[in-house]
């Protein structure tokens, strides 16, 4: 799996083998890089249809040591927050200053029109934060959408043979089959 580093001291390595590797990033690595960083994984680099995986009880200590693979959702803002975030925008900025300006003109003055302009541009602004809101609660709202649709199972290659297991116990060094079709294609 990308972007996923072993452990600083593995079970079956000693801290002295794992700093003796040359450092790779995996996402750039060849197979035989990969199969290197994870021996317990058993890839074939000839066959990839040979490759055993890992075996349950590697997958089971990983998961506990990794956790699930799950992200995390960030904290949701209130609602009323959101509401006066919609208002932190220089455009609008300068209309509720318009707007201010005009009813101190009114006050000051006592300008009829300018009253009429300062509500008429508070209005305007009201409207605005308000119309925002609600794209930004849609918009919110279809993001949400997406993690329903994603896939909850996957199939990987633990023991030799074809497993379905759940995306969220899923294991740096677990070989995932992708097949598309007639198409295969194996993510390390």
């Amino acid at each position: 799996m990308a972007d996923i580093h072993e452990p600083e001291e593995d079970l079956e390595t000693g801290p002295e083998e794992i700093s003796a590797a040359p450092p790779m990033v995996e996402p750039f690595s060849s197979l035989e890089d990969i199969a290197l960083l994870h021996p317990q994984s058993r890839i074939d680099t000839s066959n990839l249809e040979r490759s055993r995986g890992l075996t349950a009880e590697e997958a089971s200590r990983r998961l506990n040591v990794y956790g699930k693979n799950v992200l995390t959702p960030p904290p949701k803002t209130p609602e009323w927050l959101r509401f006066l975030q919609q208002f932190n925008n220089l455009f609008l900025m300068l209309l509720i200053i318009c707007a201010v300006l005009s009813l101190i003109s009114y006050v000051l003055f006592g300008d009829i029109n300018s009253l009429y302009v300062g509500i008429v541009l508070l209005v305007v602004v009201f409207l605005t934060g308000v119309e925002g809101f609600h794209e930004e609660g849609k918009a919110l709202k279809t993001i949400d959408s997406f993690t329903k649709i994603l896939a909850t199972k996957c199939r990987v290659i633990r023991d030799g043979k074809h497993d379905k297991v759940e995306a969220s116990s899923l294991v740096p060094g677990d070989i995932i089959l992708v097949e598309m079709e007639r198409r295969s294609l194996r993510i390390l």
